[in-house]
């Protein structure tokens, strides 16, 4: 095929890699430029994490979620998506302050465009492509190995691996793809047994080792400078990892942003170096085409071979199609055509597939394009071992006296050199969940809700025992009902105040079965407290300007294959033009509570903020004046009118404007932490905030949101209660955790649990 010699090839690394060793082959030049529609086009400053931070308050995998849509976002254009307007703006600020370079529109100019294995073409950015394909397919017979599971399948492929080495074919061009962890863990010892040295494709997390750990948990505690100096102690390979993360950001950023440098940390890996005269094992994106190599693939599955994307990571489908990024379907349609490549065009391939695991397996149906020979694999057992002195039982032994009773055999080191990297620990822990399951347990349960997503900060597996596994208690509490209750009469009563509140207070609403006892005394005591309150709460609405009033507002926001769902009790709404208001959100507690700003940074808190996110993604024309906590229980010996009047206060934040505030609150009778010098400005022990914080508070949201939904399609569910504080002896995610007696952390002082 004849083609441009100044086109643009829309292509990964892998086919760009491909291309050039075709042209090469045939000595063939041309000045060609290459993208990639799924990767950024433009260029990011190294500032890019930080400033998002500082700027909206997103958090890291929030920012980097958004990076594949910078290019396609035209900032001249204004979307029938909000989300999308919203972040237009940020494409703005991001050029505006240099954050964000994008590619020149001269790149493009009247350039013929090719497409690599259907490679989707960004429709806004370049007109119709022309398909391009690579020219090396093979006419060699594929073998196809079928074994019963994914055990006899590894050692179907390790057999292989031998009989290959037995035909003097170089062990540098025998290459094992997509094998799995546990794939590994198995063809480890039959590697390690037999003398023959590989390479994995799964290298450590940096966060594994120890001393990283160490300075993980120090980061934000202790000065830069000391974690500057205890890297300087970490044994060299791990050093060299970290510094690669110093040397691409600047000091300063990696200081102020602790958090972010942690999470620097824990994405990266331990910088290994690369071997040679080994099996190499690699992922299915990173071989590059060589005719001599013996290609080896593992998980030769419908669910495994082409790794198809079902949801989008930020925005939904419609999002997508306007701003012109490729769809699911054409990004899949990619991917399929890519592996079909492969399938076609690698000289010496086999393929292994198990026909039965943890869960039914389906071979691909993606098939070579050439002659096909299939194998039944069939596991026998031998008489050989390559462990004839037992010598893996000796180091175990050796290490359970050495660990426990400090006594080392004279053999000890030599045992630990040879065995030592087989040696495990049982670990009484949690170890995950399978993904068919999670995928199932997530499809059933994609709601989100403000209680859900602090339950997860909390602890992880608490959340997935109550709220994906169901293991919790679902019966109301006591006070859950009076909480109902309480809600059902300020709502009757900013409808009408002729209603009778005696017979919804005594009557509505059953109690749980185990309190019934309580009842009477409780509904008496209710009805006592209402009778106070209410006059407080009507004489307030009458004189407020917020006087749009919005009672029990139940949402339901789709965001990436979740909702995020809950009811705002109270919004009390002033308008200031015909499409533009200020709003004030209320929740109603029982108890006693107050929203704390590092409550809510801490990832606890939850509540408020989420209802801001809903109520401002619903309304986006509306501003936020305040959001607050309202105690709708008078609590014990308080009778004075005024102790009263101070129990029903608004607790909260409030934003930094004295007119706004005024027309809320004209007396500031109502908010608690909220009053005003002679001159008419806030007192400096005022709880109030600029606009710009409040506006940021939702971007965070919205990043805890996406972090938490990432967490669970990755099946996080760690076993992590957040420390004490104060005098508490217990976790505060423990201390009142209704499964302390199943939680593997029960017998563990972790975090101040109690033994």
């Amino acid at each position: 095929m004849e083609i441009d010699k100044q086109a643009i090839f829309l292509c990964d690394h892998q086919a760009k890699s491909d291309l050039l060793k075709e042209w090469s082959d045939k000595s063939l030049f041309f000045d060609v430029v290459y993208l990639d529609p799924t990767h950024l086009f433009g260029s990011l400053s190294n500032r890019y994490l930080f400033w998002m931070k500082e700027r909206y308050g997103y958090s890291m995998d929030h920012s980097k979620q958004m990076i594949p849509y910078w290019d396609y976002l035209d900032v001249n254009r204004t979307y029938q998506s909000q989300r999308l307007n919203e972040l237009t703006k940020v494409k703005h600020d991001l050029i505006d302050s240099k954050i964000y370079q994008p590619l020149h529109s001269s790149v493009f100019g009247k350039r013929t465009v090719y497409t690599v294995d259907f490679m989707p073409s960004p429709g806004h950015l370049l007109e119709k492509a022309t398909t391009y394909e690579l020219d090396h397919k093979s006419d060699n017979s594929v073998t196809i190995v079928e074994a019963k599971n994914d055990l006899e399948a590894a050692y179907a492929v390790y057999q292989t691996i031998v009989s290959l080495l037995e035909q003097d074919i170089d062990i540098n061009d025998i290459v094992v793809l997509n094998a799995t962890k546990q794939d590994l863990y198995h063809l480890d010892k039959w590697l390690t047994d037999s003398n023959i040295p590989y390479q994995s494709n799964h290298p450590r997390s940096l966060s594994e080792h120890p001393e990283v750990l160490s300075i993980l948990r120090k980061l934000g505690t202790i000065s830069f400078a000391e974690i500057l100096d205890e890297i300087e102690t970490l044994q060299e390979d791990l050093r060299d990892s970290v510094l690669q993360i110093l040397n691409s950001y600047m000091d300063q950023d990696l200081r102020n942003h602790p958090d972010i440098f942690a999470s620097l940390l824990k994405e990266s890996n331990l910088k290994e170096p690369h071997d040679t005269n080994c099996i190499q094992f690699l992922s299915m994106d990173d071989l590059r085409y060589d005719t001599k190599k013996q290609i080896l693939v593992m998980n030769y599955r419908l669910d495994g071979f082409v790794d198809y994307l079902t949801n989008t990571s930020y925005l939904n489908e419609t999002e997508l199609e306007e701003i012109g990024y490729p769809s699911l379907d054409d990004i899949n349609q990619y991917k399929e055509a890519k592996r079909q490549r492969f399938l076609d065009t690698v000289t010496h391939l086999t393929l292994f597939f198990s026909e039965y695991s943890d869960h039914e397996h389906i071979a691909s149906d993606l098939l070579p394009n050439r002659p096909i020979t299939r194998k039944t694999y069939e596991f026998r057992m031998t008489g050989d071992s390559y462990l004839n002195t037992l010598g893996g039982l000796e180091h175990a032994k050796a290490k359970y006296d050495y660990n426990t009773y400090y006594l080392k055999r004279n053999d000890f080191d030599l045992l630990e050199a040879t065995y030592g990297k087989e040696y495990r620990i049982h670990d009484h822990a949690f170890t995950g969940i399978y993904p068919y399951d999670l995928q199932d347990l997530l499809k059933k349960h994609n709601t989100l809700t403000g209680a859900k997503i602090e339950s997860y900060h909390l602890c992880q597996f608490q959340y997935l025992l109550k709220y994906l596994l169901k293991l919790g208690t679902s019966e109301p509490t006591a006070n859950q009902v009076l909480g109902t209750l309480t809600h059902k009469v300020f709502e009757q009563t900013l409808k009408s105040e002729d209603f009778d509140l005696e017979d919804i207070v005594m009557n509505e609403f059953d109690f749980p079965e185990t309190e019934s006892y309580k009842e009477p005394l409780y509904r008496k005591a209710l009805l006592q407290e209402l009778r106070q309150v209410l006059p407080i709460l009507v004489e307030f609405h009458k004189q407020t300007k917020y006087n749009q009033i919005e009672t029990e507002i139940e949402f339901k926001i789709p965001y990436q294959d979740f909702f995020i769902t809950g009811t705002i009790d109270k919004a009390m709404i002033f308008p200031t033009t015909k499409d533009k208001s200020y709003f004030v959100l209320v929740d109603y507690k029982m108890s006693d509570k107050e929203f704390k700003l590092e409550e809510f940074q801490a990832g606890r808190m939850l509540q408020l903020p989420l209802y801001l996110f809903a109520f401002m993604t619903l309304h986006p024309n509306s501003k936020p004046t305040g959001i607050y906590y309202q105690t709708t229980s008078i609590g014990r010996y308080k009778k004075e009118p005024k102790a009263i009047t101070n129990s029903f206060q608004m607790k909260g934040i409030s934003i930094d404007s004295p007119a706004k505030i005024l027309a809320f609150d004209e007396d500031l009778s109502h908010i608690r932490s909220v009053s005003l010098n002679k001159d008419n400005s806030f007192s400096k022990n005022s709880k109030v905030y600029q606009e710009q914080e409040l506006m940021q508070m939702k971007g965070m949201m919205e990043s805890q949101i996406s972090e938490m939904i990432e967490n669970l399609r990755s099946g996080k569910f760690a076993i992590n209660p957040l420390p004490t504080y104060g005098k508490k002896k217990d976790s505060i995610s423990c201390e009142y955790c209704e499964f302390r007696s199943i939680c593997y952390n029960k017998n563990h002082n972790l975090g101040g649990v109690e033994e």
